[in-house]
């Protein structure tokens, strides 16, 4: 048989603050971080509702990055970001750990999330990938936010990392 350790749950708000009206979240994905005992869950915060512990939502559907002690089930950061179009994490797999503990998240997005995107252009998704730093689930706006760069590409004023 199967015993619960620990249990927790998110709580979330509607867009407009009060706690009569729908709102909604989902979780995607979990993954634990190798050789921890600490585990990260995402998922989305779907319509503007706002997430317990975040002050605010981006807009439309925005994505959650939370982590949580793996023993106790204790949230240590929960994460809410996102930008005016809809924001989502891959189904089936969205998050992982990589080799330093930090949270590697992907999936798509209608709106400029972390990068600088044309008008008129929220009936496509673009895909998005993205670190979130295990001490405080920091992350940091996509190179291609900071300077214009319409095809997202590479290029001499917007070079790729060096290997």
């Amino acid at each position: 048989t199967l015993n619960i350790v620990w249990s927790t749950q998110y709580g979330v708000t509607h867009a407009s603050g009060v706690t009569d009206e729908e709102a909604a979240s989902v979780a995607l994905g979990c993954a634990k971080i190798p050789g921890q005992d600490y585990i990260y869950v995402a998922g989305d915060v779907e319509n503007g509702a706002i997430l317990e512990g975040s002050p605010q939502s981006a807009g439309g559907d925005d994505i959650f990055v939370g982590m949580l002690d793996a023993r106790s089930g204790e949230k240590l950061w929960t994460k809410q970001v996102g930008s005016s179009g809809d924001d989502r994490i891959a189904r089936g797999g969205g998050i992982i750990a990589d080799a330093d503990g930090n949270a590697v998240v992907y999936g798509d997005t209608t709106g400029s999330f972390l990068r600088m995107r044309d008008r008129g252009s929220s009936y496509t998704s673009d895909l998005f990938l993205m670190t979130f730093n295990k001490e405080d689930g920091a992350h940091e706006e996509s190179l291609s936010k900071l300077k214009p760069n319409k095809k997202n590409q590479s290029t001499k004023a917007n070079p790729a990392p060096a290997e």
